[in-house]
């Protein structure tokens, strides 16, 4: 299985209202890297090493009135084709 097969997470970004806790949840769990990226467009953003050399996630730091949430990207090869299925989206 390779990491860019249909079906696979191939990115994914984390908005959290406490950036700290969140990196550090993460780093403690699972060992990943997180480095800030100061290439966002001005907004608090941080990329996400899982183990690779190259990022596999970012982080958005909304503070404290923002929003919590886990927003995963997976490959497909037809976009349209999952999109109009019937019953569970699949590779």
């Amino acid at each position: 299985m390779s990491f860019m097969d249909p079906g696979n997470v191939v990115w994914f970004e984390i908005s959290t209202t406490d950036a700290r806790s969140t990196e550090d949840f993460y780093r403690r769990a699972f060992g990943w890297r997180v480095e800030s990226d100061e290439s966002a467009g001005g907004k608090p953003h941080s990329d996400i090493f899982t183990g690779k050399q190259w990022p596999s996630g970012g982080m958005y730091d909304h503070g404290a009135d923002g929003v919590d949430y886990l927003m995963p990207a997976f490959l497909v090869l037809d976009v349209p084709a999952p999109a109009s299925a019937d019953g569970p989206v699949t590779a």
